[in-house]
């Protein structure tokens, strides 16, 4: 699944010597820090999106081979993605 710590160390690791050291300075840090959440909020949805997308577009094959294929051929990739889905 998504490791959310570890795209918070990468965007920690991201930030210059700039941003290191104006996180001294009062009210900045929050301000930093709120920032940071954004920006790996944006890229759990990112990765989510990629996600699911996949799944979408293998529901729309399984959906073209309902209507058009041999339903043992479906009936064992069905199986197979269920198997590779389930965590």
């Amino acid at each position: 699944m998504i490791d959310t710590n570890s795209l918070i160390n990468k965007v920690k690791e991201d930030r210059s010597i700039i941003e290191y050291i104006s996180l001294f300075v009062p009210k900045y840090r929050g301000y930093k820090e709120k920032e940071l959440r954004r920006e790996v909020d944006a890229l759990i949805r990112k990765q989510l999106h990629s996600t699911l997308h996949i799944y979408i577009r293998d529901l729309r094959w399984i959906e073209k081979e309902l209507i058009n294929a041999d339903m043992n051929t479906l009936g064992s990739y069905i199986e197979s993605s269920i198997t590779q889905t389930d965590i």
